[in-house]
């Protein structure tokens, strides 16, 4: 027992005094006195009292007794334990907490069930702290005492498709347990644990079986496709069957004995083709009971393997008339992204004040679609193409929009000695496209300076002379390379000119996905073709969100087939401008390691407080009331010794 007001026990000091004022009190003398009548009355009057000694005993002890009631009631007592009942607990929301056993229940709703049990005895002294650890760990409820609040907070938890972040849901339970030095640390998870320390593991397992297709591979050889696959059994040896779709359709299936717990590979024959969409491996098993499903199949889209590149696009070059330009037309063939070149040569007819004649449309066609790249070389569009990159080559003039301007045109002192060289302060991006070049052999004898404007949406890449002579960015979401480098031998560069040409090439026309397979919780930056306006998700044909047109990263936070649906401006066959959907795809897997419902991990420690550490501050329970009643009775008692005995 405690005080939280000890000064009230100052009033202590009345119990001595009362002991002396009994000892000191007036005693009465015996005398004689001329009558019998007070005597007569005074053995009337003790016939009907206890005998002097005990009943001033009585009364004594009962004032006492007041005396340190009232002492302790304004001092506060209060009572601590400090044998709390506080747990940190710590709940695995990985994916492979969602494993059902025979009842169909989960192990993450098992560990819910135990968690929710504490609730019933929360109270000041049995708080309750629950860490969810699923991608990133967070706090559920903190140091609560109220059951409500904790039955809330844990029924609203749902077991992730990722994986279980540990080492930060430890270090929120070892902050936690500053508070209170004496709390509980439980982990609710299915991974066992050679060794622990500070920690009590609960094991949720309990033998459950699965099955999980963890990867598809395919190989162009030969005119043909050979497809590859991964799958593995945990829980016990099991005979699989791995099926291979293709394009939807059942291309291969095969029987496969799998010993538990290791990886297997299934090569599936050659799919007599040499491109597809997409290709899907599904594993089942007649004799077991899975106990996760969502890592029963593996989708590869195209664009996945070495042997197929998503990025390849058709490039469509425009030369005014008289220009002829090679070494443009043979780097971009040259180029493995380019799977095929219109070359068009313009003649007088075609062109007026610099600019193309029929740009709009020609016979009722749209001249300038559907290609991934547009390059003019000394001539410009009427119209702008607005689904696919533009280059301009030493253009007539700077079309409008462009935050760019020229001046006039500089004539080289020594053009054996140019300094050709690379922008200073490229982004990685931008340095990326000219990744290898060296700036040798070039000589220069004319070029137009660029002034950039706005650089926020234009960088410049390539400098003569400390110049701008070659500049990115974009009109939109439109990539844009002006070049404004005259009268040089810099296409004959063998050894940078189609390196430059690859780099620019990559840098027209980036993936929308940088990869189609990933893994929950992954996140993978969205890049937004010409034209887009907005972006619809979908996860297994449901829509998750709708975001405006933006290059952003989006992170993707359950397994399935995802469908990045771009919402873009493209001219139609009329030649107006209309909306289209166009989609992009990808698969995102559960981790591996998720997929093993019984993982083993070497140790789980928890970071012991150092011996110094002050000890946890319980908040006490007070008990006046007890003293007040106590107060209460004492004086009813000591009041009828005193009048009634």
């Amino acid at each position: 027992m405690t005080f939280l007001m000890p000064y009230g026990l100052i009033g202590l000091v009345g119990v001595p005094i009362l002991i002396l004022v009994y000892i000191l009190k007036h005693r009465y003398r015996e005398e004689t006195v001329p009558s019998t009548f007070l005597w007569r009355r005074s053995l009337k009057y003790k016939k009907h009292q206890l005998p002097f000694s005990l009943r001033n005993s009585i009364l004594l002890l009962l004032q006492i007794l007041a005396i340190v009631a009232a002492s302790f009631l304004l001092a506060r007592p209060a009572v601590t334990s400090h044998k709390t009942g506080e747990k940190i607990v710590i709940l695995d929301g990985s994916a492979s907490m969602a494993a059902l056993d025979a009842n169909d229940t989960a192990r993450f709703d098992r560990a819910k069930t135990e968690i929710l049990s504490l609730a019933e005895d929360a109270d000041a002294n049995h708080r309750v702290t629950v860490i969810y650890a699923g991608e990133t760990a967070s706090y559920a409820v903190y140091r609560s005492a109220v059951k409500s609040e904790i039955v809330d907070a844990v029924s609203s938890l749902s077991c992730g498709g990722g994986n279980c972040d540990i080492e930060n849901a430890l270090l929120l339970a070892e902050k936690t347990q500053e508070d209170n030095t004496e709390a509980e640390i439980r982990f609710y998870t299915d991974t066992k644990y050679d060794s622990v320390n500070g920690v009590t593991v609960m094991d949720m397992s309990h033998r459950e079986w699965n099955a999980a297709a963890l990867g598809l591979t395919a190989q162009l050889s030969g005119g043909v496709i050979k497809f590859t696959g991964t799958i593995a059994s945990y829980g016990e040896d099991a005979k699989l069957t791995a099926s291979l779709y293709v394009n939807g359709t059942l291309a291969s299936i095969k029987q496969v004995e799998c010993v538990d717990g290791e990886e297997t590979k299934v090569e599936f024959r050659d799919y007599e083709a040499t491109k597809y969409t997409y290709a899907e491996l599904i594993v089942t098993c007649s004799e077991n009971r899975e106990a996760l499903e969502n890592d029963n199949s593996y989708t590869l889209y195209a664009g996945n393997s070495s042997s197929f590149d998503s990025a390849t696009m058709r490039v469509e070059l425009v030369r005014a008339p008289g220009l002829n330009d090679s070494f443009v037309l043979l780097a971009i063939r040259a180029s493995e992204n380019v799977m095929g070149v219109r070359d068009v040569q313009l003649t007088e007819g075609d062109v007026e004040d610099g600019r193309e004649k029929h740009g709009t449309a020609e016979e009722g066609k749209v001249r300038y679609s559907g290609y991934g790249a547009y390059i003019f070389v000394g001539v410009l569009p009427n119209v702008m193409p607005e689904d696919g990159a533009v280059w301009l080559i030493n253009p007539p003039e700077i079309p409008e929009g462009i935050p760019v301007t020229c001046g006039e045109t500089t004539i080289v002192s020594d053009p054996q000695n140019t300094g050709i060289a690379a922008a200073p302060g490229l982004s990685e991006e931008h340095a990326k496209i000219l990744q290898g070049m060296t700036y040798q052999n070039t000589k220069v004898k004319t070029y137009m300076p660029q002034h950039i404007e706005d650089t926020a949406s234009f960088s410049p890449l390539i400098t003569c002379e400390g110049d701008t002579v070659v500049s990115v960015g974009k009109l939109g979401f439109t990539r844009v390379v002006l070049w404004t480098l005259g009268d040089s031998d810099f296409q004959a560069n063998l050894a940078d000119y189609p390196m430059l040409i690859r780099g620019l090439l990559a840098y027209s026309y980036p993936a929308v996905f940088p990869k189609t397979a990933l893994t929950v919780g992954e996140e993978a930056k969205i890049t937004m073709p010409p034209g887009a306006e907005k972006v619809e998700i979908y996860c297994n044909g449901e829509q998750e969100t709708v975001l405006d047109a933006a290059d952003t990263s989006y992170m993707f936070h359950r397994p399935g087939d995802w469908e990045v649906r771009i919402i873009a401006k493209r001219t139609g066959e009329s030649g107006l401008s209309e909306e289209k959907a166009l989609s992009y795809y990808c698969f995102v897997s559960v981790d591996a390691a998720e997929s093993n419902l019984y993982p083993v991990e070497e140790e789980l420690s928890a970071i012991p407080l150092p011996e110094n550490y002050p000890k946890s501050v319980f908040e006490p329970t007070e008990i006046w009331v007890w003293f007040l009643v106590a107060l209460l009775v004492i004086l009813t008692a000591e009041w009828w010794v005193y009048y009634r005995v």
